[in-house]
C-alpha cells in the first residue's frame, strides 16, 4: 500500500521572513505528532536552505521550485514544453 502525501507549496508569495514563519509554524504543530503520511513543504529554490536548517527534516520534506525571472507570484511556467506537462521537477531533502 502506498503511502499518501501531503504538499504545499507557495511559490514566490512570501518573502523569506515569511516562508521561514510558515515554515515553523508547520514544524511547531507537527510536533509530538506521528502523522500518517509525509508530509513535504515546497519553498522558493532560494529560500530552501534557510527552511530546511528551521525544521525538523526527519518530519517535514523539503522541496524547491525552479526561479522565475518576476518579483512575486505563482510563475510556473518558463517558457519551455515539458514532454509531461504534469509532472514537476523538484528537489526533496
Amino acid at each position: 500500500m502506498r503511502k499518501n502525501i501531503v504538499a504545499g507549496n507557495w511559490k514566490m508569495n512570501t518573502t523569506l521572513p515569511e516562508g521561514l514563519a510558515l515554515a515553523k509554524g508547520l514544524d511547531e504543530a507537527l510536533k509530538g505528532k506521528t502523522p500518517n503520511c509525509d508530509v513535504i513543504i515546497g519553498t522558493p529554490f532560494t529560500h530552501l536552505a534557510s527552511v530546511a536548517a528551521a525544521i525538523d527534516t526527519n518530519k517535514i520534506g523539503v522541496a524547491a521550485e525552479n526561479c522565475a525571472d518576476k518579483e512575486k507570484g505563482a510563475c510556473a511556467e518558463d517558457g519551455r514544453k515539458h514532454p509531461n506537462q504534469n509532472k514537476t521537477d523538484c528537489l526533496f531533502h
